[in-house]
This record gives structure tokens, C-alpha cells and sequence, in this order.
């Protein structure tokens, strides 16, 4: 408990230093968030005369005191729901295209270069900083999805990795481990009631997957698939 209110203090501390040194202090700064190495500081703008306007992230440097400043241009965090670190490197932004499709938008934390985006429903940024592993949601109300999984790369090309043949179907989570190589896709049958757990080589070249070994997972239990440091899968297991 200590330990969080110090932090706490500390962010609102940082905060307000930064609100000076912003070049119009005439905007609302908001939603401060640290970085978790404790380098930058990561906040969006609030100006109320200029709603229209893209919404605009600063992040700024505690070692060198610079504010850089990183507009939301992107249609898919456009309309910015929400935004936090992803490592201390990276930031992504969540934002929604239409009442049906949730995008995402990855940039750069230090720099406030744009590296990706997405529409669906996002599971994983990869650890190659650069490509996103997410779920394709179709346009308009009422279409129908059948579970899925791509990636998009950093060239903007989407690779299909997964389709389900099962109506039912839903993803619970997928994750592809830090070195690559493999990909696990947990799933649950609604009209059965069964979980799995499917892991299958993954050949980043062609974005190619091997042959699946399939794992029973208790249907009651929810959560994230973890990897150990070693790249192998330790929850979930039954």
C-alpha cells in the first residue's frame, strides 16, 4: 500500500512539472501515466475550444525536461478511448472507427513516430516492437464473426494465421512467444462447453503455422496465456 501511494505521489509530483513546461498552458492535461523504467511520462491534451481537433498525447523526457508532442491522426484512435505504455518503449492508443469496430494505433514512445494499427479486437503487440496479433471484427452492425486471428505488419499487410470452422467458437486469448516461434490459441466451444489449448510452430518468414497439438483447458477457468522465460507455455495447463 506504501509503496502505491508513493508512486502515486510521485506521478502527480512529475505531473505538475510537466504542466509548466508545456508550451500552452491553456490545455487541460490529463490521465498522467509513468512509464514503468520511470523515464517518461506519458499524458493526453484537453483543449475544450478545439474538441474538433485530433487528440494529442504528450510524452515527457524526466532526464532532458522535453515535451514531445504526438497528434492522433490516425483514423483508427481518431475517436481515443483510452492509451497506456506497453513497454517502456512503446504506446499504443485505443480508439474506435465505428460503433462496431474498436482500432488501435502503436507509437514510438520516445520519438512519437506512428509504427502500426489495427481494427478488432488486439491480443498481443509482438515483441519485434513492430507487428500487432489481433482479431478481424467485420464492418456493420450485426455481421457476423467467426473467431480469428491475424497479424498486421509493419508494412500495413494483414496475414491470416487462424479461422474457425466451429460457429461457437470464441477466443479466450493468443499470444506468440517473445522468441517468435510459436503461437498458442486458446478457445472456447459455447454450445459444448470445452476449452482448449492449440500450439503450433510459427514461421514469421511466410506468417505460416505448423501442425497444432491441442490441450484440454478447464472450460470454467479465464485468464492470459503466459510463457516462461525459456518460450514455454505455463498457463493455462490442465
Amino acid at each position: 500500500m506504501r509503496s502505491g501511494r508513493i508512486k502515486a505521489l510521485l506521478v502527480l509530483l512529475i505531473f505538475l512539472i510537466v504542466m509548466g513546461c508545456t508550451n500552452n498552458p491553456t490545455l487541460e492535461q490529463e490521465n498522467a501515466q509513468l512509464s514503468s523504467d520511470k523515464s517518461h511520462l506519458l499524458f493526453s491534451y484537453k483543449n475544450p475550444k478545439e474538441m474538433l481537433n485530433p487528440p494529442v498525447l504528450g510524452v515527457y523526457d524526466l532526464e532532458t525536461e522535453q515535451t514531445i508532442d504526438i497528434p492522433i491522426t490516425n483514423d483508427y484512435g481518431r475517436q481515443m478511448n483510452s492509451f497506456y505504455w506497453v513497454n517502456d518503449l512503446l504506446i499504443l492508443v485505443e480508439g474506435h472507427v465505428n460503433p462496431s469496430v474498436t482500432g488501435y494505433v502503436l507509437y514510438d514512445g520516445i520519438t512519437g513516430k506512428e509504427i502500426n494499427y489495427c481494427g478488432g479486437k488486439l491480443y498481443q503487440v509482438l515483441s519485434d516492437g513492430k507487428t500487432m496479433l489481433f482479431q478481424l471484427t467485420p464492418h456493420g452492425s450485426g455481421a457476423e464473426t467467426r473467431a480469428n486471428l491475424a497479424v498486421m505488419t509493419e508494412d500495413h499487410t494483414i496475414k491470416d494465421l487462424f479461422l474457425s470452422d466451429i460457429e461457437d467458437e470464441e477466443i479466450i486469448d493468443a499470444q506468440i512467444s517473445d522468441d517468435l516461434s510459436t503461437m498458442a490459441t486458446w478457445t472456447h466451444n459455447r454450445s459444448d462447453n470445452t476449452s482448449q489449448l492449440s500450439v503450433a510452430k510459427l514461421n514469421i518468414v511466410n506468417w505460416t503455422l505448423g501442425t497444432s497439438t491441442i490441450y484440454s483447458v478447464d472450460p470454467s477457468f479465464r485468464g492470459k496465456i503466459k510463457y516462461d522465460d525459456m518460450n514455454q507455455i505455463v498457463e493455462p495447463m490442465s
